[in-house]
């Protein structure tokens, strides 16, 4: 036995699978293999979005608590603070980011040029921050700040046309 893992799971290519599975996942049979199939399905092109989300949605709090708990268990935690840090209400991570940002504009100017130079594209460089957060009841209430750095040529400008929040399905 290596790793708590039987001898006859870790020979050959077998070994990673096993630790994924059997150590970082604690045995969760399930939540491998719909990782796994999101994974691959993506990876290798056979699984259409859809498809690779549902299976990824089925399993992805769980996943992010195991990845999570095992973070803290190689930190070394004294005892009670692991024991804080992993039971009721710190045990659920927070899930993901329910929210998707457009934005529209129009760029303006009269090079031949849009990117700046090294860019192959105009882009604009969007950073998101938390500017406040506060537990209301039960939700928080988070106020964004938001940055946005048009990268364009010289003698380009963008003209915002909106920016959108929507949250996520």
């Amino acid at each position: 036995m290596k790793l708590g893992i039987p001898q006859e799971r870790y020979n050959g290519n077998r070994l990673e699978q096993a630790v994924r599975k059997d150590l970082l996942l604690r045995g969760d049979g399930e939540a491998y293999k719909k990782a796994r199939e999101a994974s691959d399905g993506f990876e290798h092109g056979y699984l259409n979005y859809g498809d690779i989300r549902e299976r990824a949605r089925a399993v992805r709090h769980r996943m992010a608590k195991y990845v999570r708990t095992a973070i803290l268990e190689m930190c070394e935690l004294d005892g009670t603070i692991f024991s804080t840090l992993t039971t009721d209400p710190f045990d659920e991570p927070l899930g993901h980011w329910p929210v998707v940002k457009y934005l529209r504009g129009k760029l303006i100017g009269s090079s031949t040029e849009l990117a700046a130079p090294g860019n192959a594209y105009p882009i604009v460089k969007w950073g998101t921050g938390i500017k406040t957060a506060r537990w209301e009841g039960d939700k928080y209430n988070i106020e964004l700040a938001e940055s946005l750095v048009p990268d364009l040529a010289v003698g380009i400008s963008l003209q915002y046309e909106s920016i959108e929040l929507w949250e996520a399905g």
